[in-house]
């Protein structure tokens, strides 16, 4: 009897500490992210960016299906003498408010096309995504083609492949989309804050513990994606624990999932790009993309394979993504003056 009455008075006292210790690390991420970027208001919503760089040619970074901002923040620092550079996070992401539309590039480039002009990042731009942020990017580059000087787009989802869903996959889809939920409501009482400072600061695994509390999948999918993000500098790690500590990131990749059937629909009508440079990086050991993948894209695209990384390309292999970058923005230099060439001629 006494130690039910225990556990009786244990379980909401855990409970209630457990929101106590989110709610207080809330509230110091939002101090702490201001040494990262800032945030910009668009009607009733806020995003967060970072800004670098002069004026001049203009870098707009997008990232994958689960990551933030600071994915970029190398890149942002390398090329901030060269261009002015831009990364965010994308509505219900990172430290952006959540959208309720539906999460489709048609909806999520429109929403990046506001963020671009209320943040006073002009055109002409080079855009950088990686994976699910390719996508994004190829609808942005199809509604906005004047504007838009080159793509270099890292390991990009590939439309033809999730498009074919067979049983096995959409088991693992619904299964993914199950899971962030149950991560959400791990958030509300501090859990994904302890373990995600557990897995970023300390052994990158998670106990046998935790394993049992939060269950193989999840414990799995945060191994594997640790494993890659402390490739990341250290500096912005707490900023990454930040971004995975909130409830909204997971319903935010939750919304994302639950959208891709039809965000794969759209994008198979999105028409190839034209006249601009396009660079496909795509990792060595895998299947590289088929000439009519590729062609889909841009018929002028190029298929870079890259040596001695997995799929978070940009991390394993900065280099080549900068060798990538900086291709299209000399590209895009000639081209411009070649521009203004023809024009004085005419004139």
């Amino acid at each position: 009897m006494v130690r039910l009455l225990f556990l009786f008075l244990l379980i909401p006292l855990a409970a209630f500490l457990g929101f106590a210790y989110q709610a207080i690390g809330s509230f110091f991420d939002r101090r702490r992210m201001r040494s990262f970027g800032s945030w910009i208001e668009i009607g009733s919503r806020r995003f967060f960016i970072s800004k670098s760089g002069p004026a001049g040619p203009s870098i707009v970074f997008e990232c994958g299906l689960a990551a933030s901002s600071q994915n970029w923040s190398f890149f942002q620092d390398a090329l901030a003498s060269e261009a002015r550079t831009l990364s965010y996070d994308r509505a219900g992401m990172g430290f952006s408010t959540p959208s309720s539309s539906p999460r489709t590039p048609a909806a999520l480039a429109g929403e990046l096309h506001a963020l671009l002009v209320h943040a006073r990042i002009e055109p002409p731009w080079v855009l950088v995504g990686h994976s699910y942020g390719a996508l994004i990017l190829r609808r942005f580059a199809a509604d906005h083609p004047r504007d838009v000087v080159g793509l270099v787009l890292i390991d990009p989802m590939r439309v033809d492949e999730w498009s074919r869903w067979s049983d096995a996959r959409r088991r693992i889809f619904e299964g993914s989309i199950h899971l962030m939920r149950r991560l959400a409501l791990f958030a509300h009482f501090g859990i994904a804050r302890f373990v995600a400072h557990h897995l970023m600061k300390h052994s990158g695994r998670i106990s046998p513990h935790f394993s049992r509390l939060i269950g193989d999948d999840a414990r799995r999918l945060l191994e594997r994606t640790t494993s890659e993000l402390q490739k990341m500098p250290s500096a912005v790690w707490p900023a990454v624990i930040a971004h995975w500590s909130g409830p909204d990131f997971y319903r935010g990749v939750a919304a994302q999932l639950r959208s891709l059937p039809a965000s794969l629909k759209e994008m198979e009508q999105v028409p190839p790009l034209q006249k601009m440079p396009v660079i496909v990086l795509i990792p060595a050991a895998s299947v590289r993309l088929t000439k009519d993948s590729l062609a889909h894209i841009a018929p002028q695209a190029e298929q870079w394979s890259v040596e001695r990384c997995g799929h978070w390309v940009h991390l394993d292999r900065p280099d080549v993504v900068l060798q990538a970058i900086r291709s299209i923005l000399d590209r895009s230099h000639t081209r411009h003056r070649a521009r203004v060439v023809t024009m004085q001629a005419r004139g």
